[in-house]
Order: structure tokens, then C-alpha cells, then sequence
């Protein structure tokens, strides 16, 4: 907005103020000591354009979003460590709270029991990386008696800290769709308030007068776990109106499988496009998990040709078919499995 308020032209607007008898061209005493004033009105008119930027939600960064937040009493969600289940034997084995184990780059803590014979471990570090551990569990101390303990399940997933878009996302929502009494935008707002919700939707009245229920994904858009449902549902009963009967539930999945038949430019190989792409889908199956019903199979073709890498395109499938897929009202497209054989 202020970008045509460079040097030269504040200068150029300032000598045409002086009096005309008077010798101000460049290299003249006027200008050069009018000069330094040129310089900092320049960067006032930069700074009020970044000023500007950070005065409204759609364009500010997460430090002024923040600002916004506390005004409307929403904070961004903070990463969450993940925690699993882990089968010790013996089972009989008492639990040790607090010995520590290393599982690849990660550590572990010992914070509960689940049941005989399972331990709860908690992640030292909180992260979505905690999602994935698939390597042995090794103690960090000697622990007498045990003889082996690894990961079974994953209780909780991990969430990474809420990025400046998502976080955006929900403070338009408040702004842009009011809450009140207990209406469809309060559910979603309770919902996606708790720490590890990407999304939510809400069926009002889906089992006659007074139910409601809420549909949940997990921070990256997939099913959500167990303890984050029972999260949701405990949080809701705190905040709900008096009189709906509420039930939360995770949202199911449905991975949409890729193969194609690829032109790559030159110097490009397979695993590298399907690697952009697969990135490429799932951003747009997490940017529109529960606000489509159908995903348009030109929609895939149109990000599968703006991959890097990839001339053209041939008979592209998705789940076997070559037709748009369907969604049920609780399900949510994610990413499958990318199959393509590359043209000569």
C-alpha cells in the first residue's frame, strides 16, 4: 500500500516544496541534508506496510494472531507428547513410575499402568515424531527382573505445536460464525479447543430431539485416537447445555489409492515425484477433511500435473476406478497408498 514512498520519490516531493529561488538539485547543500529525513520517512512507510499486515487476522503472524487470541480467549494448541501401551514380561512385574527407556531417537517415561502386565510410556519429548516409534525398547537403567517390554499401542497421539494457519483457522471461525446457546459452531468450537483436534463436524439432532453428535479427527486429519475422543467428550460435558445428550466419536478413514501412468521431465526420477505428490494430496485431503462429500478425481490430476517433476499424465486411477469418490457424512479421504509406472 505504501511501496511508491521510496526514497527517490519522497525526495522528489520534498524539493518540489522548496522555494523555487533557492538551489536544491541533487548534490545541492538542501539536498543532502534533507537527505537523512528522505531515508527514515522510507522506512516509517515500510514499517507501516508490515503494521498494516499485522492489524488483521487473514495476514498476521502467529506473534500478532496471538494478540487477536487473547482478546477472543483462544490460545494455540502446544505440542502433546504421544503416549503408548507397552507389554512387560513378566507380567507380573510391578510398575516402575519413572524409569526412563530409549526407543530410537526418542525417550520414553514409565507414567502408568493399563492393565497387568502393560505399562504406560509417555514420551519425554512432545511431538507427532513420537507417533511413528517402531525400535526396540531399551532401558536407560537397569531395571532387575524385567525381561522385555516393547511398544503395543498407541493411546494418545503426539501433536506438534498449532502452526499460524491452523491456529488462524480457528479464530475466523469464532470471528466469522458466531457461537451461541449451544448452537452447530459452539460443538465445533469446544471440539477443535481440545489439544490434538484437526477437525470436527457436528450432527445436530441425529438421534431425535436433543442429541448432538460431534465427529472428530486427530491434529493431522486421521482417525482420531480413543483417550482424544474420551478428551473431547469429558470437555464438551463441561461446556454443553443443560439437556443434550452429546456422543463424540472419531471420524473413519478412507484411503484413496493412486496409480498413473507418468511423463517425467528430464532429470526427474519416480520415487521422487511420488514423494511430492503423496505431500501434494494429503495437504489438500487435510485442508478439506469434513467440507467436501465427494474427491474429484480431476481435482488428483490437477495436483498430480502440478507436481515438480511431472510432464503428463495417463490413466489415472483412484481406488481402482476412474470415477470421483464418494464420502460418507463421517468420513475422511486420506492418503493411500501411490502407485505409477513412468512412460518413456
Amino acid at each position: 500500500m505504501f511501496e511508491s514512498n521510496t526514497y527517490d520519490a519522497i525526495m522528489e516531493r520534498v524539493m518540489d516544496r522548496m522555494p523555487s529561488d533557492i538551489h536544491h538539485d541533487e548534490g545541492s547543500f538542501l539536498y543532502t541534508a534533507a537527505g537523512p529525513v528522505g531515508i527514515e520517512h522510507e522506512q516509517i512507510y515500510a514499517s507501516l506496510d508490515h503494521v498494516l499486515s499485522e492489524a488483521f487476522i487473514p495476514s498476521a503472524s502467529m506473534e500478532y494472531l496471538q494478540h487477536f487470541g487473547e482478546v477472543y480467549g483462544i490460545t494455540p494448541h502446544k505440542a502433546t507428547p504421544a503416549v503408548w501401551a507397552a507389554v512387560v514380561s513378566p507380567a507380573a512385574m510391578s510398575t516402575r513410575i519413572g524409569e526412563r527407556f530409549n526407543c530410537g531417537d526418542m525417550n520414553l517415561v514409565v507414567t502408568g499402568q493399563q492393565s497387568e502386565g502393560v505399562w504406560e510410556l509417555t514420551c519425554e519429548t512432545a511431538g507427532a515424531e513420537g507417533n511413528t516409534l517402531n525400535a526396540d525398547l531399551v532401558p536407560i537403567s537397569y531395571i532387575y527382573g524385567l525381561e522385555s517390554i516393547y511398544l503395543s499401542e498407541l493411546l494418545t497421539a503426539g501433536s506438534d505445536d498449532e502452526t499460524a494457519d491452523e491456529y488462524r483457522a480457528r479464530l475466523l471461525f469464532h470471528v466469522q460464525k458466531p457461537v451461541a446457546s449451544g448452537n452447530a459452531n459452539s460443538y465445533i468450537e469446544w471440539a477443535t479447543s481440545v489439544d490434538g483436534v484437526g477437525a470436527a463436524k457436528v450432527f445436530p439432532l441425529w438421534a431425535g430431539n436433543g442429541t448432538v453428535k460431534v465427529v472428530i479427527t486427530d491434529s493431522d486429519k486421521r482417525a482420531a485416537p480413543a483417550a482424544l475422543v474420551r478428551e473431547v467428550f469429558e470437555y464438551i460435558e463441561e461446556e454443553r447445555p443443560i439437556g443434550a445428550t452429546v456422543t463424540v466419536t472419531s471420524g473413519t478413514e478412507l484411503p484413496i489409492n493412486v496409480s498413473a501412468v507418468l511423463t517425467l521431465k528430464s532429470g526427474y526420477v519416480a520415487s521422487v515425484v511420488n514423494e511430492a505428490f503423496a505431500r501434494r494430496l494429503t495437504e489438500y485431503l487435510e485442508a478439506t477433511a469434513y467440507t467436501i462429500d465427494y474427491l474429484p478425481i480431476s481435482v488428483v490430476g490437477c495436483i498430480l500435473l502440478n507436481t515438480d517433476g511431472v510432464e503428463d499424465y495417463a490413466d489415472l486411477r483412484i481406488n481402482d476406478g476412474t470415477e470421483n469418490i464418494d464420502l460418507s457424512a463421517e468420513q475422511i479421504a486420506v492418503i493411500g497408498t501411490i502407485r505409477t509406472e513412468v512412460r518413456n
